[in-house]
């Protein structure tokens, strides 16, 4: 097992998980975290946080392959324990933004993280906060590091 370490801020936090809960509905990942009003998307879906009810909306699973959106009415920083993913991981990219999650248990560089394909004039990698853009015949520059 893994205990991954996830700080959510008050606002919008990007976030992704490399370990796999028996249960990977949004409940029951921010059980005692989440609370009335707190938002969380994918790239395609979405839920909201209803008190005792929990996350009720379009996105009922959380994906080790997806990276999500949440807005948090406070911020908190928590522990999940489960089981890590198990790489090398498969991800399609279709043209346009994917939201990808990271299934490393610690940082990796950008050759490492991205997968072996040809990549295109202006194609960019971003995080929450920093970015990196791909040059024909230059490779990856920016603040995220190759």
């Amino acid at each position: 097992t893994h205990t991954l370490t996830i700080s959510l801020n008050t606002g919008w936090t990007w976030m992704s998980t490399n370990v796999e809960l028996e249960s990977m509905h949004p409940t029951k990942f921010f059980l005692g975290v989440a609370v009335e009003g707190d938002y969380i998307k994918s790239q395609t879906q979405f839920s909201q946080h209803y008190g005792d009810f929990g996350f009720y909306g379009t996105l009922r699973k959380l994906s080790t392959a997806g990276m999500y959106k949440i807005k948090c009415q406070n911020a908190n920083t928590f522990g999940i324990t489960g089981t890590p993913v198990q790489l090398p991981m498969q991800v399609t990219l279709t043209t346009g933004w994917n939201y990808v999650g990271c299934p490393y248990l610690q940082p990796e560089r950008l050759k490492t993280g991205l997968p072996d394909m040809t990549f295109n004039q202006d194609d960019m990698i971003k995080s929450q906060t920093i970015f990196s853009n791909y040059y024909t015949g230059f490779g990856w520059f920016g603040n995220l590091k190759f």
